[in-house]
């Protein structure tokens, strides 16, 4: 696995990711900005956003998932951790 370089905005401290660094080509990284899963920022994505493309194209590597349904999978696990995590604080308030 290639090294990253994380590139840091401004003034803000938010790291970002140097899309170049990803070695994707650049059809994927457009069909996962149309698909929403990245939105980029100039020639950047958040950390947050590699993640979610790593296990994309994990899922589409490993298991044979297209892209779209990758996102879907994706979009649906985030939906099951925030319900847990709502459960989880309503049980520590009873």
């Amino acid at each position: 696995m290639k090294l990253i370089r994380v590139c840091y905005e401004d003034y803000s401290g938010k790291e970002k990711v140097c899309i170049d660094t990803l070695e994707l080509h650049p059809a994927q990284i457009e069909r996962f900005r149309v698909l929403g899963m990245i939105a980029p920022e100039g020639d950047q994505v958040s950390l947050e956003e590699l993640r979610r493309l790593r296990k994309a194209l994990r899922l589409h590597r490993s298991l044979g998932v297209n892209l779209a349904g990758a996102a879907v999978i994706l979009d649906l696990l985030e939906r099951i951790e925030n319900l847990e995590d709502e459960i989880r604080i309503l049980k520590k308030g009873r």
